[in-house]
């Protein structure tokens, strides 16, 4: 705001920008800037994205996740604090950190061991 010029997040891409991204990162640079935010696209390749992961040195990225048994944990974890790529080269690639998350997390784990380990 004081430079009165637009937010820059940085939106890093395994791809690289050919025909099934550039549709889409297009669409997203043209929404972010209805908002004043300059969204920059950078491609790299999977071992340059890790590095950035590893060392919390990314913004905004695309990736997905399918599950393979029906519970909500499937994806819970992936936002688990002790299962971040900066700490433990888990699967919570925004290294998201948030103790009443994780509480709830462990939690909802020791309800899941319980529901599991019944008759």
């Amino acid at each position: 705001m004081r430079t009165g010029k637009p937010l820059v997040i940085n939106y890093d891409s395994t791809r690289r920008l050919h025909l099934t991204i550039k549709p889409r990162s297009t669409g997203w640079c043209g929404n972010a800037q209805k908002l004043d935010i300059q969204l920059e696209v950078r491609a790299t390749d999977n071992n340059q994205f890790q590095d950035k992961v590893r060392k919390g040195k990314h913004q905004v990225f695309w990736l997905g996740w399918n599950a393979d048994y029906p519970d909500a944990e499937n994806f819970l974890f992936l936002l688990y604090g002790p299962n971040s790529k900066s700490v433990s080269d888990g699967e919570n690639t925004a290294n998201y950190q948030n103790p009443e998350y994780d509480k709830l997390f462990a939690e909802l784990k020791s309800l899941t061991t319980a529901r599991k380990s019944r008759p």
